[in-house]
Protein backbone atom coordinates (compact mmCIF):
# COMPACT_ATOMS: atom_id res chain seq x y z
CA UNK A 1 0.00 0.00 0.00
CA UNK A 2 3.40 2.36 0.73
CA UNK A 3 4.73 1.58 -2.20
CA UNK A 4 1.70 2.72 -3.86
CA UNK A 5 1.22 6.06 -2.50
CA UNK A 6 4.99 6.80 -3.10
CA UNK A 7 4.23 5.87 -6.59
CA UNK A 8 1.14 8.63 -6.60
CA UNK A 9 3.16 11.18 -5.18
CA UNK A 10 5.86 10.51 -8.14
CA UNK A 11 3.29 10.63 -11.01
CA UNK A 12 1.49 13.67 -9.91
CA UNK A 13 5.06 15.35 -9.30
CA UNK A 14 6.13 14.53 -12.56
CA UNK A 15 3.08 16.24 -14.42
CA UNK A 16 2.16 18.92 -11.61
CA UNK A 17 5.81 19.63 -9.78
CA UNK A 18 7.96 22.99 -11.29
CA UNK A 19 11.75 23.20 -11.57
CA UNK A 20 13.92 23.77 -8.39
CA UNK A 21 13.90 27.18 -7.59
CA UNK A 22 17.65 29.50 -6.91
CA UNK A 23 19.35 28.61 -3.49
CA UNK A 24 17.87 30.78 -0.68
CA UNK A 25 20.60 33.48 1.00
CA UNK A 26 22.62 32.50 3.97
CA UNK A 27 21.38 32.77 7.48
CA UNK A 28 22.40 34.92 9.86
CA UNK A 29 25.72 34.00 11.98
CA UNK A 30 24.66 32.32 15.45
CA UNK A 31 25.49 33.44 18.60
CA UNK A 32 29.12 32.92 19.79
CA UNK A 33 29.54 29.77 21.40
CA UNK A 34 31.26 29.53 25.35
CA UNK A 35 35.16 30.02 25.31
CA UNK A 36 36.76 26.52 26.11
CA UNK A 37 38.85 25.99 28.83
CA UNK A 38 42.85 27.21 28.72
CA UNK A 39 44.75 24.76 27.54
CA UNK A 40 48.07 23.75 28.92
CA UNK A 41 51.39 25.64 29.43
CA UNK A 42 53.80 24.94 26.62
CA UNK A 43 56.97 23.97 26.66
CA UNK A 44 59.32 26.77 27.04
CA UNK A 45 61.14 28.17 24.45
CA UNK A 46 65.03 28.70 23.33
CA UNK A 47 66.89 31.64 25.09
CA UNK A 48 67.31 34.39 22.84
CA UNK A 49 70.97 36.20 22.04
CA UNK A 50 72.02 39.03 24.30
CA UNK A 51 71.00 42.09 23.77
CA UNK A 52 74.00 45.27 23.50
CA UNK A 53 75.65 46.47 26.45
CA UNK A 54 73.30 49.79 28.28
CA UNK A 55 75.19 53.29 28.37
CA UNK A 56 77.03 52.81 31.69
CA UNK A 57 75.24 54.80 34.69
CA UNK A 58 76.45 58.08 36.43
CA UNK A 59 79.07 58.00 39.15
CA UNK A 60 78.01 57.40 42.97
CA UNK A 61 78.53 59.72 45.50
CA UNK A 62 82.16 59.78 46.91
CA UNK A 63 82.22 57.85 50.35
CA UNK A 64 82.80 58.88 53.89
CA UNK A 65 87.17 59.20 54.08
CA UNK A 66 88.78 55.86 55.74
CA UNK A 67 90.30 55.75 59.15
CA UNK A 68 93.90 57.04 59.55
CA UNK A 69 96.48 54.57 59.04
CA UNK A 70 99.08 53.02 61.58
CA UNK A 71 102.30 55.27 61.22
CA UNK A 72 104.97 53.83 59.20
CA UNK A 73 108.55 52.55 60.69
CA UNK A 74 111.27 55.50 61.12
CA UNK A 75 113.46 56.30 58.03
CA UNK A 76 117.15 56.07 57.70
CA UNK A 77 118.86 58.98 58.86
CA UNK A 78 119.60 61.25 55.67
CA UNK A 79 123.21 62.05 54.47
CA UNK A 80 124.87 64.63 56.64
CA UNK A 81 125.12 68.38 55.67
CA UNK A 82 128.09 70.49 54.81
CA UNK A 83 129.98 72.06 57.60
CA UNK A 84 128.93 75.60 58.36
CA UNK A 85 131.34 78.25 58.30
CA UNK A 86 133.53 78.86 62.10
CA UNK A 87 132.27 80.66 64.89
CA UNK A 88 133.96 83.95 66.29
CA UNK A 89 135.72 83.59 69.63
CA UNK A 90 138.95 82.09 70.74
CA UNK A 91 141.30 80.03 68.14
CA UNK A 92 144.24 78.10 69.85
CA UNK A 93 147.02 77.55 67.40
CA UNK A 94 150.65 75.99 67.76
CA UNK A 95 153.88 77.22 66.91
CA UNK A 96 153.39 75.99 63.75
CA UNK A 97 150.22 77.84 62.84
CA UNK A 98 148.05 74.65 62.84
CA UNK A 99 144.98 74.76 65.08
CA UNK A 100 144.83 72.86 68.56
CA UNK A 101 141.72 71.68 69.84
CA UNK A 102 141.86 73.11 72.78
CA UNK A 103 138.52 71.89 75.08
CA UNK A 104 139.32 74.11 78.35
CA UNK A 105 141.85 75.91 80.19
CA UNK A 106 143.68 74.41 83.61
CA UNK A 107 142.78 77.15 85.59
CA UNK A 108 144.75 80.07 87.07
CA UNK A 109 146.73 79.31 89.94
CA UNK A 110 146.16 75.77 90.09
CA UNK A 111 150.62 75.69 90.87
CA UNK A 112 150.26 79.44 92.42
CA UNK A 113 151.52 80.68 89.01
CA UNK A 114 149.43 83.57 87.01
CA UNK A 115 149.06 81.85 84.18
CA UNK A 116 147.04 78.79 82.87
CA UNK A 117 148.83 75.76 84.55
CA UNK A 118 147.74 74.06 80.96
CA UNK A 119 145.23 73.26 78.40
CA UNK A 120 143.01 70.28 77.69
CA UNK A 121 143.51 68.81 74.51
CA UNK A 122 140.91 66.29 72.09
CA UNK A 123 142.58 63.52 70.63
CA UNK A 124 141.63 61.89 67.30
CA UNK A 125 139.44 59.34 69.31
CA UNK A 126 137.71 61.82 71.33
CA UNK A 127 139.08 61.80 74.86
CA UNK A 128 140.41 65.01 76.22
CA UNK A 129 143.71 65.27 77.85
CA UNK A 130 145.36 67.51 79.58
CA UNK A 131 148.94 69.01 78.36
CA UNK A 132 151.44 72.14 79.29
CA UNK A 133 151.03 74.71 77.07
CA UNK A 134 154.63 74.41 75.55
CA UNK A 135 154.47 71.03 75.50
CA UNK A 136 152.64 69.40 73.38
CA UNK A 137 154.35 65.90 73.09
CA UNK A 138 152.59 64.08 76.63
CA UNK A 139 150.48 64.95 78.52
CA UNK A 140 151.45 66.49 82.28
CA UNK A 141 152.00 63.96 85.02
CA UNK A 142 148.90 63.03 87.38
CA UNK A 143 151.52 64.30 90.16
CA UNK A 144 151.28 68.00 88.02
CA UNK A 145 147.43 67.98 86.94
CA UNK A 146 144.49 67.80 88.72
CA UNK A 147 143.39 64.37 86.54
CA UNK A 148 144.13 61.52 89.21
CA UNK A 149 141.88 59.32 90.53
CA UNK A 150 142.05 56.94 94.05
CA UNK A 151 140.77 52.80 93.48
CA UNK A 152 138.81 51.81 96.45
CA UNK A 153 137.53 48.17 96.65
CA UNK A 154 134.59 47.18 99.06
CA UNK A 155 137.43 43.97 100.79
CA UNK A 156 140.24 44.35 102.93
CA UNK A 157 143.71 44.60 101.15
CA UNK A 158 142.63 45.81 97.76
CA UNK A 159 140.18 42.56 96.79
CA UNK A 160 136.53 42.59 96.38
CA UNK A 161 135.25 45.18 93.75
CA UNK A 162 137.03 48.01 92.46
CA UNK A 163 135.64 51.47 92.25
CA UNK A 164 136.09 54.87 91.19
CA UNK A 165 134.62 57.78 93.63
CA UNK A 166 133.04 60.31 91.88
CA UNK A 167 133.56 63.64 93.94
CA UNK A 168 135.74 65.70 92.48
CA UNK A 169 136.59 63.96 89.06
CA UNK A 170 136.33 65.60 85.74
CA UNK A 171 133.38 65.43 83.70
CA UNK A 172 133.19 62.14 81.12
CA UNK A 173 135.73 61.57 77.80
CA UNK A 174 138.34 63.54 79.91
CA UNK A 175 141.12 61.27 81.00
CA UNK A 176 142.41 60.35 84.36
CA UNK A 177 144.94 58.24 85.55
CA UNK A 178 144.41 56.03 88.67
CA UNK A 179 147.26 54.83 91.23
CA UNK A 180 148.15 51.53 88.72
CA UNK A 181 149.41 54.05 85.65
CA UNK A 182 146.40 52.83 83.66
CA UNK A 183 144.28 55.83 81.94
CA UNK A 184 140.63 55.81 82.07
CA UNK A 185 137.94 57.93 81.09
CA UNK A 186 134.23 58.12 82.74
CA UNK A 187 131.24 56.58 80.30
CA UNK A 188 129.00 59.26 78.75
CA UNK A 189 125.99 57.65 80.93
CA UNK A 190 128.02 56.90 84.17
CA UNK A 191 126.03 54.20 86.50
CA UNK A 192 126.24 55.41 90.09
CA UNK A 193 125.89 53.53 93.32
CA UNK A 194 126.52 54.25 97.05
CA UNK A 195 129.69 51.85 98.24
CA UNK A 196 131.11 51.85 101.19
CA UNK A 197 134.81 51.07 100.99
CA UNK A 198 137.21 48.92 103.30
CA UNK A 199 140.85 49.48 101.41
CA UNK A 200 142.11 51.59 98.45
CA UNK A 201 145.29 52.15 96.28
CA UNK A 202 147.52 55.18 96.67
CA UNK A 203 149.70 56.08 94.19
CA UNK A 204 152.88 54.17 94.27
CA UNK A 205 151.15 50.52 94.75
CA UNK A 206 150.76 50.76 98.42
CA UNK A 207 147.34 49.31 99.56
CA UNK A 208 145.99 51.10 102.49
CA UNK A 209 142.65 50.75 104.62
CA UNK A 210 139.58 52.89 104.00
CA UNK A 211 136.57 54.01 105.22
CA UNK A 212 135.22 56.29 102.11
CA UNK A 213 131.89 56.44 101.29
CA UNK A 214 129.16 57.68 98.55
CA UNK A 215 128.52 57.26 95.20
CA UNK A 216 130.42 55.42 92.64
CA UNK A 217 131.19 53.30 89.84
CA UNK A 218 133.17 50.07 88.43
CA UNK A 219 136.63 50.45 87.71
CA UNK A 220 135.63 48.73 84.75
CA UNK A 221 133.09 51.04 84.02
CA UNK A 222 135.87 53.70 82.78
CA UNK A 223 137.90 50.81 80.83
CA UNK A 224 136.98 51.47 77.38
CA UNK A 225 137.85 49.09 74.50
CA UNK A 226 140.73 49.32 72.71
CA UNK A 227 142.10 50.64 76.10
CA UNK A 228 143.09 54.50 76.20
CA UNK A 229 147.19 55.46 75.18
CA UNK A 230 148.63 58.63 75.23
CA UNK A 231 148.82 60.50 72.72
CA UNK A 232 151.76 61.58 71.07
CA UNK A 233 152.60 65.43 68.71
CA UNK A 234 148.98 66.89 69.24
CA UNK A 235 150.55 70.25 68.95
CA UNK A 236 154.20 72.01 68.70
CA UNK A 237 154.51 73.95 71.30
CA UNK A 238 153.94 76.60 72.58
CA UNK A 239 150.06 77.18 71.87
CA UNK A 240 148.93 80.78 71.89
CA UNK A 241 145.09 81.88 71.16
CA UNK A 242 143.89 83.43 68.08
CA UNK A 243 140.84 85.79 67.92
CA UNK A 244 138.69 84.14 65.60
CA UNK A 245 136.04 87.36 63.57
Amino acid sequence: MRHRSLGLVAALCMTACGQQGAQGSPGSAGSAGQQGSEGPEGTQGPTGQQGPQGNAGSPGATGPAGPSGAMGAQGSPGPAGEAGAPGGGVVWKDSTGATVRVVAQIPYGTFGEPFPAGVFVADSRGYVWPFGTWDGTAPCSPQNCPVNATTVYTGSGCTGTAYVPANGLVPPRFVFQVADGTYHSWPDAPVLVNVMAQSQQAFGGTCVASTASGQMTLLSDTTPTPAITPPADLFAGPIHPEFAP
